[in-house]
């Protein structure tokens, strides 16, 4: 069988030094605001990687969870192309 797309790691990151915690939610895991956490670095950056298919994927970044949803990027939602030459732009 010939298969088209081929899966790979794609690496998240945000600035967010003050936070306790930062999650990723996007298309790729139902929007799910604490299903993919993200590590902390001693930097202030939080970073996790992701095993996605080529394709068109919205995402944000969640930070310190609680009741609302506060987001970075002035709430915007990001959208993420992931190439099968395992680019992100």
């Amino acid at each position: 069988k010939h298969k088209s797309k081929k899966t790979s790691k794609t690496a998240f990151s945000c600035h967010a030094p003050d936070a306790e915690k930062v999650f990723l939610a996007g298309e790729f895991n139902g929007w799910s605001k604490d299903g993919t956490p993200m590590k902390k670095e001693t930097s202030g950056k939080w970073s996790v990687k992701v095993a996605l298919d080529p394709g068109k994927y919205q995402y944000k970044f969640v930070v310190d969870g609680g009741g609302a949803v506060r987001l970075l990027a002035a709430e915007a939602t990001r959208v993420l192309i992931v190439l099968s030459m395992n680019t992100a732009q």
